[in-house]
């Protein structure tokens, strides 16, 4: 900092308390029922702002395939999967989404979303 002092001076790492929970068992099955039941609250925000050249492609990382199965876009599984908790939840009530783009994806992530 500009003052030359560390704000964290004083302060202790310590690992919080937590709940591993098994998927299928009751506690599993009661929390997941709490969040199905707010998840249309929350905004999601999906950060694309990264060309693929480092991983050797030529486009924008949120058009590679997220399966070889289908080779779904990431985007487009992201999105399907957004539909879904809609779908299963009130379907007259959106699930948002913000795309955070920077000067270099956004006309290929418009293109993408076309």
């Amino acid at each position: 900092s500009a003052a030359n002092r560390n704000p964290f001076d004083g302060c202790t790492v310590s690992v919080p308390e937590g709940e591993r929970l098994q998927i299928g068992s009751d506690s599993f099955r009661s929390d997941e029922r709490l969040g199905i039941g707010v998840i249309q609250d929350s905004v999601f925000v999906l950060v694309a702002g990264g060309l693929g050249e480092r991983l050797g492609y030529g486009g924008i990382k949120v058009a590679l395939p997220a399966e070889t199965l289908t080779c779904c876009s990431f985007l487009e599984t992201y999105i399907k999967t957004l539909l879904a908790i809609q779908e299963h939840g009130d379907a007259d009530k959106p699930v948002p989404l913000v795309i955070m783009a920077s000067a270099d994806t956004y006309e290929m992530t418009v293109k993408l979303l076309e």
